[in-house]
């Protein structure tokens, strides 16, 4: 590395005689891998450095395609003590006398990766709108042939003696304590524009676009097309999109999820968030709408709207915590029913195709309070095409797989087992508050990206969203958390470059099956680890996981001219030994390019769903799915605080109810919704089962009702003299008291209402 000293003059605007000269020294070609200058005043102990607008751009960038220039500019700033941590003290100018900026590159794994050339910005012909103070900016451009994620470390020294020098923090909360630049080189996405997305395709991330100061539009949809993703998780805010009764503002959403479509991207969408007009008894807490016609019509301009732009529609965020709703299952399922037929008329009204509709994602284990034996005693199946489900639990320790297991149960409980299972949130955050070293906390993400993925992929759950792309710092744990691929400074963690690499190494992404590796002749453990068996698209690939803490793989013969890569797409050596040939996995994912795999004994073929088409989780012709039965109970009667549920995932237990609580003998007034939301008037009857010792002011009914429209029926129940059971926390639904209607419409079935009721004590 050559360091270049070269007398300066303090900051100005009238630098054309300093450009001079130094072009005159970089036509010797002398500077590469350091800058010096004179500077004024007194030394201080610390500088920061912080990442500067890219040239041409709005936004910082530090994430590079094939055949793109890596260069990032950055500026020093001299402390003035009120941004620095304790101990720390300097003045607010730089010193009079030499002062020597220097870089060296290194790869993930902490080898020197190439070299680095740094020049002031202003002679690198790049132009600075800030303030003469902060003059002091460079262009650092490494040198790096390779793939993957790389940091700089810069050395400053003033007057010769070596100066603390930390990169700025980004936004408020953030636990970016990098003394490092981190940028990354990326392969080439696969070239999705123009064609038909694949929607079989696993690799989805939460792109959940938003405008931010530090973070703006093109840079997100840049960094989503980057990552090679095919699946993009949108949100929409029903409380933004429609404020008001029949007005809607889709403008600015449609464009965004636009941008991402245009890529080839698949878009789903998730919506939230119902404005206050549509449930004005709700005392301003977050509810579903009180009228179902509300929902429907929602749900039918959204997808007129929209057309094939979104592929699928989740029906909601997370409705089994408080976060989202305060309302009960059975109105979540009176709910999705209603959105559900108004996404089909929607998309029937502009001769789009029926998108996918999904169930809202449980946070948390789905039987906990019963949530989930609620929605299949409400049968909520015929109105969806998809299980949706989180999780946040690390991989490592099998409890991941435990909380996979349980969903996997809940769904076949549900009747949705033979259709999609989406994990649509699933990440590890790399920093609660501040680390005092990141690279722990990096690779632990790293290593939870490579196993998620593997883990939900063979057992038939797909798509899998990473939570995110962008950056996001949580403000509802004790000590925030930062998540995303990119930090609040826009430069990448090592999860971004590993994720684009598995998406274009596996490209289609279709699972064909596994091996055990690592088996000598006698069948005993050496070298383990796992190999999941993908087509591409046309050639097969393996994805090699070396088991917990180890690191080289042994594998069955191989095909001359296999290729191997690393976790950052690099080629790494395949070595025979003894009749075998082992790959160094370095700890994480490796991509094995090999035409015989599916033909090894050992090779376990995989036993693929068939994948539902939209539409026709919905053909059961012996159901009338256009009749939707609301009960409306008083709202004072839903279960409140107090009641707490176990805490599964390790976050914040702030729990949704799960049904309601009478006192003794009271009577309580219940009005029966009926919607008919099909074309043409129905005509039906209606019953009430009760619990032993309730009886209802009228048990059965006759109703016709137009189309389009819904009949209300006024009714009472009066609550049995003894409480029965009692209520016990945890997942048990057997507890409690049901209330269940049930309908006949047109002779036929019609999707019953259930709700559960236990005693309070008077």
């Amino acid at each position: 590395m050559n360091t270049l000293k070269i007398a300066s003059v303090p900051p100005t605007r009238n630098i054309i005689p300093v450009i001079s000269r130094l072009l005159t020294v970089i036509a010797a070609g002398v500077l590469s891998g350091g800058f010096a200058m004179k500077a004024s005043t007194a030394s201080p102990s610390v500088v920061w450095f912080e990442p500067v607008t890219s040239e041409g751009r709005s936004w910082f960038k530090a994430f590079f395609l094939p055949g793109e220039k890596v260069a990032m500019r950055i500026r020093l700033l001299p402390s003035d003590g009120s941004d620095m941590e304790a101990g720390d003290a300097g003045p607010a100018s730089f010193p009079t006398g030499s002062m020597q900026l220097e870089g060296k590159v290194f790869d993930f794994w902490s080898q020197v990766a190439g070299g680095v050339d740094i020049q002031p910005a202003t002679q690198a012909g790049t132009h600075s709108n800030s303030p003469p103070e902060f003059q002091y900016e460079y262009v650092i451009t490494p040198r790096v042939q390779k793939l993957g994620w790389f940091c700089i470390e810069l050395t400053l020294r003033i007057n010769g003696r070596e100066v603390l020098l930390k990169r700025k923090p980004g936004v408020a909360n953030s636990a970016e304590n990098y003394d490092f630049l981190a940028f990354a080189r990326l392969p080439e996405p696969r070239n999705l524009i123009g064609t038909e997305a694949d929607m079989e395709t696993p690799f989805g991330v939460m792109s959940a676009l938003l405008p931010q100061p530090f973070c703006p539009i093109s840079a997100q949809v840049e960094i989503t097309r980057c990552s090679g993703a095919s699946w993009a998780r949108e949100i929409i805010s029903w409380e933004r999109a429609n404020p008001s009764p029949g007005e809607f503002d889709w403008s600015r959403r449609k464009h965004e999820i636009e941008m991402l479509a245009r890529l080839g991207i698949n878009v789903s969408v998730l919506i939230q968030r119902a404005p206050l007009w549509t449930h004005p008894h709700a005392e301003g807490k977050p509810a579903f709408p009180e009228d179902l016609t509300v929902a429907y019509g929602f749900a039918r301009e959204a997808a007129a709207t929209f057309g094939p732009l979104v592929k699928a529609w989740e029906t909601w965020n997370e409705p089994d915590i408080a976060h989202y709703t305060t309302e009960t299952p059975d109105r979540y399922a009176a709910m999705t029913k209603a959105l559900s037929l108004g996404f089909s008329a929607g998309a029937e009204s502009i001769g789009a195709a029926r998108p996918l509709v999904l169930l809202a994602a449980f946070a948390r284990d789905p039987q906990v309070g019963g949530y989930a034996s609620l929605l299949k005693a409400n049968d909520i199946a015929p109105y969806l095409d998809a299980y949706n489900f989180h999780t946040y639990h690390p991989v490592v320790g099998g409890r991941f797989q435990q909380v996979v297991d349980t969903h996997l149960n809940a769904a076949d409980m549900m009747g949705l087992s033979g259709r999609a299972i989406w994990l649509t949130e699933t990440s590890l955050a790399y920093a609660r508050n501040t680390v005092p070293k990141p690279m722990p906390a990096l690779s632990a993400q790293l290593r939870q990206l490579c196993e998620t993925y593997m883990t939900a992929i063979q057992q038939d759950i797909k798509p899998v969203f990473w939570f995110m792309i962008r950056p996001y710092i949580s403000k509802y744990t004790p000590k925030p958390s930062q998540w995303g691929m990119v930090d609040s400074r826009l430069s990448p963690v090592p999860a971004y470059p590993a994720f684009a690499v598995m998406c274009k190494q596996l490209g289609a992404g279709r699972f064909l099956g596994s091996m055990t590796a690592g088996r000598d002749k006698q069948g005993s453990p050496e070298n383990t680890g796992r190999c999941y068996i993908f087509d591409d698209g046309g050639d097969e690939v393996a994805v090699v996981l070396a088991s917990q803490g180890e690191d080289v793989v042994t594998l069955p013969p191989v095909a001359p001219g296999s290729l191997a890569f690393d976790v950052m797409g690099n080629d790494i050596p395949l070595r025979e030994q003894n009749g075998a040939v082992t790959v160094s996995t370095r700890g994480y994912m490796a991509y094995v390019r090999n035409p015989g795999w599916r033909g090894r004994p050992d090779f376990m073929p995989h036993g693929v769903l068939k994948p539902v088409a939209p539409g026709t989780s919905h053909s059961r012709v012996s159901m009338q799915r256009n009749i939707v039965l609301q009960p409306e109970y008083p709202r004072g009667m839903v279960e409140t605080g107090g009641i707490v549920y176990e805490n599964w995932d390790d976050l914040l237990a702030n729990w949704a109810p799960r049904g309601y609580m009478f006192r003794t003998g009271e009577n309580i007034p219940v009005t029966l919704n009926i919607y008919n939301f099909g074309s043409s008037a129905s005509r039906g009857k209606v019953w009430f089962r009760p619990p032993a010792g309730f009886i209802a002011s009228e048990n059965t009914f006759e109703v016709e009702i137009p189309a389009g429209q819904k009949v209300a029926v006024p009714l009472s129940v009066k609550a049995a003299r003894n409480s029965g059971d009692g209520y016990q926390v945890g997942k048990d639904i057997t507890p409690g008291h049901y209330w269940i209607w049930q309908a006949e419409f047109d002779h036929l079935p019609v999707s019953p209402s259930v709700s559960r009721w236990t005693h309070k004590e008077n």
